[in-house]
């Protein structure tokens, strides 16, 4: 495995002529390959790839494209890259030494069912969420303090989501998983927010737990997986200015599904009829967004040099928010801050609805 590691690397430095290149596929192979878990889907392994998009993906877009971007022209972005990479190492240094203590207890023994609840109990808790997941956010907001908390309650649907995809992959039901999956984007996309996500991500774990990588079919699967994501992606950056503006001038287009799907169609058919320079604007705003080094390498090149160093008042406030919950603590001032945030983010209607 070691040998890959170092393969990837030096593949990637001298069919790019970039070092750079070369280094982020390195950490990447390095941490799929001490990522991996001893059973079930490489959930920290995924995760950690996000990370490593946010931090590599512009240099590969730049590299096939030679299209600059704001980070490019406007910033030190090789530093910054540079310094992201040298966070994942530390991540990838952390789960490890993470994994190794908590593997000191040794593996769980005895008897474990294969699944914890029957097939019909799960479909039935999964539908439920989904039926009343859009009442109980709309109620969060009812309890300033208890906000939050309401709202983790919402994510359990999607860990019932992920157990109904990896039951049916399991009994290789490929056309429920099609269905199933169509339906959580359209309701998805049919929201304020990138809601088809989630729903993708759900049905990618639960497909990569049982890959074969020695199967073509599904590394052509996977494969189609990740563009359809991608094209879903710059689909949404296209058309979500003119989506997003209904819900605030229309009263009624949040609660009717129907308009909204409407309005999508519309507006994917113009987005896909648009000329060529119009559909790279929207993939360099997509990768953009993915790739996040572009104002942290502006604090970077200004800080100390033009402004000073705040002495980790930041961080002071983050771990203010974590201990000093707004429950608890409602005058402190990053509660208020966050409370003022809440209100105005309700009265613009910008919370996502599922009817």
């Amino acid at each position: 495995m070691s040998k890959l590691v170092i393969l990837a690397g030096v593949v990637g430095w001298l069919a790019s002529g970039d070092w750079l290149i070369g280094a982020c596929l390195l950490v990447l192979a390095l941490g799929w390959v001490i990522l991996q878990p001893a059973e079930g889907p490489p959930v920290i392994a995924l995760a950690f790839s996000m990370q490593w998009v946010s931090v590599c993906v512009g240099l590969f877009y730049l590299m096939l494209t030679d299209r600059p971007l704001d980070a490019t022209i406007h910033s030190d972005y090789r530093t910054m890259v540079a310094i992201g990479l040298g966070c994942l190492l530390a991540t990838i240094a952390g789960l490890s030494v993470g994994r190794r203590l908590v593997g000191l207890a040794g593996p769980a023994t005895g008897l474990r069912p294969a699944y914890a609840l029957t097939f019909k109990t799960l479909v039935t808790a999964y539908a439920v969420g989904t039926l009343f997941v859009g009442a109980i956010q709309n109620a969060a907001w009812d309890y300033p303090g208890l906000a939050q908390a309401i709202l983790a309650l919402s994510y359990l649907r999607l860990g019932l989501l992920y157990l109904v995809f990896r039951r049916l992959v399991a009994g290789r039901e490929w056309h429920f998983v099609a269905a199933l999956l169509v339906f959580e984007i359209v309701m998805g996309i049919t929201g304020y927010y990138a809601g088809f996500r989630e729903p993708l991500i759900m049905a990618a774990l639960a497909f990569l737990e049982f890959f074969d990588r020695r199967n073509v079919r599904q590394w052509i699967t996977i494969t189609a997986m990740i563009a359809f994501m991608a094209v879903l992606g710059v689909a949404w950056m296209g058309v979500r200015v003119e989506y997003r503006a209904r819900f605030t001038t229309d009263d009624k287009f949040d609660s009717n599904r129907s308009a909204r799907i409407d309005l999508l169609r519309a507006s994917i058919a113009d987005w896909a009829g648009q000329s060529r320079s119009e559909m790279f604007r929207n993939i360099d705003a997509f990768v953009e967004r993915l790739w996040t080094i572009y104002y942290p390498a502006l604090a970077v090149g200004r800080v100390p040099s033009v402004l000073p160093h705040t002495n980790g008042k930041l961080m002071a406030e983050s771990l203010q928010y974590v201990f000093e919950p707004r429950l608890f603590f409602p005058t402190n001032p990053t509660s208020s801050r966050i409370a003022r945030w809440s209100a105005s983010t309700r009265a613009c209607g910008s919370l996502e609805r599922i009817s």
